[in-house]
């Protein structure tokens, strides 16, 4: 049981480490060049890219989409039974905008089934280390990097494996308005693996 377990932890670190090996971790700037991340996914029924490198410390995300707002990558701990109702809650969210240039960005927790509120709010803490953002021809660029597991009761570790990833962007440039385009899937973000499920209204 022993052997197993740490052949195991030996074959997810090479694997990490081959991910990131010769590439170097993505720059936060606002604007994502070719091959700059580990995975790329275009969602194209609701026109998002997001973009993404994990090492064994931080996740590196990237995210575009043709809003003159707030653009979101939330996350689920695990993937929730087909049955389960709560839908935004347990969901931990980073969202942002650029408005005049400056990025405003949040780092968000789902506590109710409809809801989202900020981490800070409900005595969490903001766990975002480092963002930038622009916005040209119509699209918004935000690229961000965080744990891979802040410590925040408020944040969701991110799975070893699949996990539930909410998509979504607006035309309001703030924090309360509602999407105009949303999606979920299932994402492995160490190997890239990407699963649909369905678009929201």
């Amino acid at each position: 049981m022993f052997k197993k377990g740490l052949y195991s932890i030996i074959g997810l670190t090479l694997l990490v480490s081959l991910m990131v090996w010769g590439q170097d971790t993505p720059t936060i700037d606002g604007s994502v060049s070719a091959d700059e991340y580990a995975f790329h996914f275009s969602f194209e029924d609701i026109n998002m890219d997001v973009y993404w490198t994990m090492t064994d410390t931080e996740l590196y995300v990237g995210m575009s989409a043709p809003a003159a707002g707030w653009v979101s990558v939330g996350i689920r701990d695990g993937v929730p039974d087909e049955a389960d109702e709560n839908v935004m809650q347990g969901v931990d969210f980073v969202l942002g905008y650029i408005e005049d240039g400056t990025l405003f960005m949040r780092d968000d927790f789902g506590d109710t089934p409809f809801t989202h509120s900020a981490d800070t709010d409900l005595g969490g803490s903001d766990d975002v280390l480092e963002a930038a953002g622009s916005e040209a021809n119509g699209i918004t660029t935000i690229e961000y990097k965080r744990p891979i597991d802040t410590g925040d009761e408020f944040d969701n570790p991110v799975a070893q494996g699949k996990a539930e990833v909410y998509l979504a962007h607006s035309d309001a440039d703030d924090f309360v308005s509602v999407h105009t385009d949303r999606m979920e899937a299932v994402i492995n973000f160490l190997t890239g693996e990407v699963i649909f499920e369905e678009e929201e209204d």
